[in-house]
């Protein structure tokens, strides 16, 4: 879904989908309840995708400076637990 996303194309996405829905922010696309409202939120985001913006939604979460950060918080985590050892 991300590549889609930083494509620039907003996401239709199941809400019976066991995992991913936490890549499907409100700015990068849609989460269908149910079967005939699949139908109605995938007319809603070719309608509207011009009120999307999905690439700069999956930047900020999962582009390479937030990756970055999140990695480096995590290794300084690692290392404070490692000086408690």
């Amino acid at each position: 879904m991300t590549e889609y996303q930083l494509a620039g194309l907003p996401v239709l996405a199941n809400a019976r989908l066991c995992c991913g829905l936490e890549f499907v922010p409100p700015e990068g696309g849609l989460i269908a309840e149910k079967g005939e409202e699949f139908a109605a939120s995938l007319d809603h985001l070719l309608r509207h995708h011009f009120e999307y913006n999905p690439r700069e939604a999956a930047l900020k979460r999962w582009g390479w400076r937030p990756s970055i950060a999140l990695l480096a918080a995590s290794l300084d985590d690692i290392k404070a637990a490692r000086r408690l050892q």
